[in-house]
């Protein structure tokens, strides 16, 4: 059983489609975001800097459902919220 800090929640979505209005409408809630964001669209994401608070970087969406992922967004208390790209590029 994981514990979770209801108080200290991060957002967390995939760097595509609908992201950058998750991420806005989280922070609108007062809460710390991050983003799964493919390593060639880091520019195009640092550009939103001020919508997200943590960035996990990788080469693939598939990347997502891998430990290191998956302690890295454990230790934020992180939510995945779901949209077309995790069906789409994931195998979960």
């Amino acid at each position: 059983m994981v514990n979770v800090d209801l108080s200290k929640i991060t957002i967390a979505t995939l760097g595509s489609h609908s992201a950058l209005q998750i991420l806005r409408g989280a922070k609108d809630e007062g809460f710390k975001t991050a983003l799964i964001c493919l390593k060639r669209r880091v520019n195009l994401y640092r550009r939103f800097n001020k919508l997200i608070d943590e960035m996990l970087i990788v080469e693939s969406f598939s990347e997502v459902a891998l430990p290191e992922i998956q302690e890295k967004l454990l230790s934020l208390n992180a939510i995945l919220i779901p949209h077309g790209s995790l069906v789409e590029y994931t195998d979960l």
